[in-house]
């Protein structure tokens, strides 16, 4: 990379430091830039205690959620541990002795791997993963850059900290950590206007998880909670970082910004395949795997204001459960 596209980079990033997105999207769009950039095979920030006791991954590129799931509940990682150890950059390349060893597998096989610490006014708090199927050079000039980017990412994370918590307050479900049904309905709006002025689209997808009431009747609200949460994950993965999903009851409403007809169709059809290809792993802890989701979907058509849209896509939403489950009806 070099000067000029590190700067388009990190001005990119800069944009959307200055929007209504919280950190962690903000930061899912940084390593979007960066795996881009550098051909990354993954990249993620992880949060670590300083004795690595307990770490948290804020978000990932290239790693699905299966194996988000199963690297959180483990908390002896080697690559945590060792930079818990070290706080200084870690890089492992084809022929160490630590790839493919316990505490070093990550989802992809991989040649080089770099981890970058980050730290808050001196404080470590994690470090930036990347990792390439290939031998990469990592140079003195390649990791300068890097350390760079993980500088930018900390400053995100530390100016998201406080923002995040009064933001929190007021536009994130308590629940399922997406944002509330008052934030998202703002940002239909903001979008819709957007789209009105600068003749964009704008997709509006509506998700029913089937026989929700059956399964809090037959296991209580406690574990209803917990699918919830489940379910809440899952799509927060499946979906783009620029996506705004928000949770009413059994359903997730989502903003498609930037996305055609044709593209929209696509992120639909995609939660649906991976839910079908998850859902056994997904709800095997809750002995209840007959639960399936519905999608309406709908784009915005100039000129007919967002309640005509959301009546448009309920109504794609009632065909799609109709029709049975696991299925995307568009109207």
């Amino acid at each position: 990379m070099n000067p000029q596209s590190e700067l388009h980079l990190i001005r990119m990033i800069l944009e959307k430091v200055n929007t209504t997105l919280g950190s962690e999207k903000v930061l899912g769009f940084a390593l979007q830039g960066i795996l881009d950039y550098y051909k990354c095979k993954a990249t993620a920030i992880i949060l670590v205690d300083a004795r690595a006791e307990s770490f948290k991954v804020v978000t990932a590129k290239g790693w699905g959620y299966e194996f988000l799931k199963k690297f959180q509940s483990s908390p002896f990682q080697g690559l945590v541990q060792e930079m818990a150890t070290r706080w200084e950059p870690i890089l492992i390349t084809r022929g160490d002795r630590r790839i493919g060893t316990d505490g070093y597998t990550f989802q992809h096989d991989y040649n080089t791997l770099l981890a970058l610490p980050l730290c808050i006014r001196g404080k470590p708090v994690g470090f930036l993963y990347l990792s390439w199927s290939d031998e990469v050079e990592v140079n003195d000039e390649v990791c300068k850059i890097l350390i760079d980017m993980a500088r930018l990412c900390t400053l995100i994370l530390d100016h998201g900290s406080l923002d995040d918590k009064v933001f929190s307050m007021s536009n994130i479900d308590p629940l399922t950590g997406l944002y509330s049904y008052k934030f998202w309905h703002e940002e239909l709006h903001k979008e819709i206007t957007r789209a009105e002025k600068l003749n964009s689209h704008v997709a509006l997808m509506v998700i029913n998880l089937n026989r929700f009431r059956e399964f809090n009747a037959m296991h209580g609200h406690v574990k209803g909670d917990e699918l919830l949460v489940e379910i809440s994950e899952f799509l927060n993965n499946a979906l783009d970082h620029l996506d705004v999903p928000c949770r009413v009851g059994g359903k997730w409403h989502v903003l498609l910004i930037g996305e055609d007809e044709q593209a929209a169709k696509k992120v639909a059809d995609g939660v649906i395949d991976s839910f079908q290809n998850l859902s056994p792993q997904l709800l095997s802890s809750m002995q209840y795997t007959t639960t399936n989701l519905s999608i309406g979907l709908s784009m915005y058509q100039s000129g007919e204001g967002e309640k005509v849209l959301i009546a448009r896509v309920d109504d794609a939403l009632l065909e799609a459960r109709r029709l049975g489950g696991n299925s995307c009806q568009m109207m």
